[in-house]
């Protein structure tokens, strides 16, 4: 079993990303702030730089994350895909 720190430590990865994805689709990657990011993950904006250096490197996470889930559970990931705009991050790196 994990300890309570490392649950923490995923959670807050987690909740980062969840918020990036979110912002990321909504407002594109261009507009998107850290600082916005860390408001809707509840954290303050030195907390997700400390998970994340970058906004790109939070892009990349989202995509290895993306691809990850993909193969466990045979589907596309709800948040970063749909039907009609195919997947998110390809249309972040049109911005």
């Amino acid at each position: 079993m994990t300890g309570l720190r490392e649950r923490q430590k995923v959670k807050r990865r987690r909740d980062i990303l969840d918020a990036a994805a979110g912002l990321f689709k909504r407002d594109g990657f261009s507009s998107a702030s850290i600082e916005e990011i860390a408001a809707n993950a509840g954290l303050s904006a030195g907390t997700v730089y400390n998970y994340f250096p970058s906004k790109g490197d939070l892009l990349l996470a989202l995509v290895a994350l993306d691809g990850q889930e993909v193969r466990a559970a045979g589907q596309f990931h709800p948040k970063l895909e749909s039907e009609e705009t195919g997947p998110m991050w390809l249309k972040l790196c049109e911005d």
